[in-house]
């Protein structure tokens, strides 16, 4: 019989109605006489419940009572001071007991992501809540882990303090985008697109970091440091500062140099990715399917070759059929003028008209882009009426104009306007503008009239300041080269001086910042203050404009490393005014000399009626109103034209390559800005033929084994 009353023990309670699910009964005293009852009393304060309430039990037992929060609270104690929850009670005499909640902390949970991805479950939530985070990546990117450690993509945590994480992706290598079966599919072609696209900027190279050790300012889309070899700008800045790019400034070069290195290397990854979309189409079962997105990837290789062929001149070509990193090492047996026309000829027959529909993005190119590319390839090969037929063809479609006011070019409300024909699209956010344009980052003034930027590099010359002189009939001055404007080289913010007060062509203070003018809606420009170079440094008194965003044009201004100047202006790699000089410069030479003329005019026209960066100077600009009838002066004509409208765009160097006169010019330049900035014309090596070629990056030949050739005299 007692063995039949131990086992009722352990059921004791289990009601069917549910009322004490909670409550375990240990009750050693079960069926002896006379067994003395305790009374148990639960109460519970504001913010949750307990559970059982009230009961009373044979002395000796054991009962289990639970403290519930409501939502937004969590338990604190019980009235006997305890922390446990559940809480184990004996009964050996009456109790009463409470439970106190108090409200439940919050704790904010911040996170980031790094180019190429997006996160998810960032928030304020209470303390003890579980909850997940998603790392994302967007197409042609992976996940690479999370800033504490985890690689988990989505990963569950308990909330118990502020956490701040930041997710990290990184560009999918070649071979891992097309490791995967599934890339045979439109969106698959898409990713592999896109990944080319993104290569326009320089950023993102995938490759060993034994090989590429440069920052995203040695490889930039917008090619400043090759106006920093011509005779546009200084390196800028206080010279010690990349040294490597003062020794490309100095002529002094070496074939081991991470700018060169880095440039080959940016080009290369763009004609890899290029060639991976070519690639995979040309293996699908119905490449007529992805004619749009063929014609795309080889207007990109046709653009990334194009800039391989003019900096190196003697290049590789990487075919599609074999587009893996060590096809990079084919002979450099160059040109590849050829192979580049090919390219723009099929994407010109093979892109739509027109921006519209699903292909709206102003970055992507139409068919008159992929002609004005064409046109512009042509003429670097003195194919004059072949360049002059496409360019002509650009600029009858009726489709692009010079915008009214000059510097719309170079904000948000006007970058992609109907002068763009094709520009690298930069934007930014209130991250850190990952999109935004990197490879200037140095490239900004100090000082506090913007303030407190960095670092000071890209400054424009004395010698091209000089250039936007004229005459008093508006005409550009014939011995402008000769003859300084006035500047404060030398001068101290703090000392007196007065701006040139001789006519001047007004392109210049959208191009130049110089003390004395409005610098872009911030104010006068002060000068020293806002130049970081000393006066025993080689660079000048000026700072760059184009690149730099307007006062309360927030919508182009990022943040960045040393504050806000990831920019969001885009690039013009081919801006209508260059069609329209590019096709001057054709006319010229074929000795179409008037129509050459009228080209010209067009753009001084606009630059005649533009709007004025300032009331102080004396503007003073018209076009050319006598017909033209020596071809040597209208030769001159157009090509000083091209300096003054293109200015600080990248185009300088190749425009003196192009023409054969690099050599002799940049020997005069040297010798003219020594005028005034002496250090520069005493450190600067003599220019010579071979520098009408970059040297192949050294270590690209080692690893090539020998297959790449060192240009001429490097």
């Amino acid at each position: 019989m007692k063995r039949i009353l131990l086992i009722s023990l352990f059921i004791i309670g289990c009601t069917t109605d549910g009322q004490d699910d909670f409550i375990t009964v240990n009750d050693p005293n079960i069926g002896v006489p006379g067994t003395p009852q305790y009374t148990l009393t639960v109460t519970s304060g504001s913010g949750g419940s307990a559970s059982p309430t009230s009961g009373s039990f044979n002395s000796g037992s054991v009962v289990i009572v639970t403290a519930t929060p409501n939502s937004g609270y969590i338990f604190n104690n019980w009235s006997n001071g305890s922390t446990d929850n559940p809480i184990s009670l004996t009964l050996d005499s009456n109790i009463s007991l409470s439970a106190s909640f108090v409200l439940a902390p919050t704790y904010t949970i911040s996170l980031f992501a790094s180019e190429g991805g997006t996160v998810s479950g960032a928030g304020t939530y209470e303390q003890g809540q579980s909850i997940t985070l998603i790392a994302t990546p967007n197409s042609g990117y992976k996940f690479t882990g999370w800033s504490d450690g985890s690689g988990d993509e989505n990963r569950t945590i308990p909330v118990i303090q502020d956490l701040t994480l930041t997710a990290n992706f990184a560009l999918l290598s070649l071979e891992e985008s097309l490791s995967d079966p599934s890339l045979q599919t439109s969106t698959d072609v898409d990713v592999l697109l896109d990944a080319a696209y993104f290569a326009l900027d320089g950023r993102g190279i995938t490759t060993d970091d034994s090989v590429d050790k440069g920052a995203d300012w040695v490889r930039p889309g917008d090619n400043w440091w090759m106006d920093v070899i011509s005779d546009d700008a200084h390196k800028g800045s206080t010279d010690g500062d990349q040294a490597d790019v003062l020794a490309i400034e100095l002529f002094s070069w070496e074939t081991t140099n991470i700018y060169f290195q880095g440039k080959w290397l940016a080009l290369m990854n763009g004609i890899n990715r290029a060639n991976a979309v070519i690639n995979l189409i040309n293996n699908i079962s119905d490449p007529d399917m992805y004619i749009l997105e063929n014609a795309q990837a080889r207007f990109l290789r046709g653009h990334y070759n194009f800039e391989l062929q003019r900096m190196w001149v003697n290049v590789p070509y990487i075919s599609e059929e074999n587009y893996a990193s060590d096809e990079l090492y084919q002979p450099n047996n160059g040109p590849i003028w050829d192979k580049i026309e090919a390219d723009f000829s099929y994407a010109a027959n093979n892109l739509p008209s027109f921006r519209g529909g699903v292909y709206d993005e102003p970055g992507r190119p139409v068919s008159t882009t992929a002609k004005a590319y064409l046109g512009k390839t042509l003429l670097y090969q003195g194919k004059w009426n072949s360049a002059l037929n496409k360019l002509e063809e650009v600029i009858n479609s009726g489709l692009y104009a010079l915008q009214s006011d000059y510097f719309a070019n170079f904000r948000s409300d006007g970058e992609n306007g109907p002068e763009m024909i094709f520009s690298i699209q930069f934007s930014t956010d209130s991250q850190l503008s990952e999109r935004g344009r990197w490879g200037s980052t140095l490239n900004y003034p100090i000082g506090p009239m913007t303030g407190g930027m960095c670092c000071g590099f890209y400054q424009p010359s004395i010698n091209l300041a000089n250039a936007f002189q004229t005459d008093s009939n508006g005409l550009p001055l014939a011995d402008w080269a000769t003859t300084d404007i006035a500047n404060d080289y030398g001068v101290y913010e703090t000392e007196p001086h007065t701006p040139h007060t001789g006519p001047l062509d007004p392109r210049i203070d959208f191009t130049i910042a110089r003390r004395g003018i409005d610098y872009n809606g911030y104010g006068i420009f002060t000068g020293k203050e806002n130049i970081r170079a000393d006066f025993t440094d080689i660079s000048g008194p000026y700072a760059a404009k184009k690149h730099m965003y307007t006062a309360g044009d927030d919508a182009n201004r990022g943040t960045g490393g040393w504050g806000e100047q990831r920019s969001g202006i885009n690039y013009h790699v081919i801006r209508y005014a260059d069609v329209l000089l590019m096709a001057a410069e054709a006319a010229i030479e074929i000795n179409s000399l008037e129509k050459g003329r009228n080209y010209v005019n067009e753009v001084r026209s606009r630059a005649k009626n533009t709007r004025r960066a300032d009331s102080t100077p004396n503007y003073v600009i018209d076009t050319y109103n006598s017909s033209w009838t020596d071809q040597a002066i209208a030769r001159n004509a157009v090509r000083h034209e091209r300096r003054v409208e293109l200015g600080m765009e990248g185009h300088r160097l190749f425009d003196l390559r192009r023409w054969g006169t690099m050599v002799e010019t940049l020997n005069a330049y040297i010798q003219h800005e020594g005028r005034t900035i002496a250090n520069f014309a005493a450190k600067a090596n003599p220019v010579s033929a071979k520098h009408n070629a970059l040297p192949i990056p050294l270590q690209i030949i080692l690893i090539s084994e020998g297959v790449l050739s060192q240009n001429p005299g490097h």
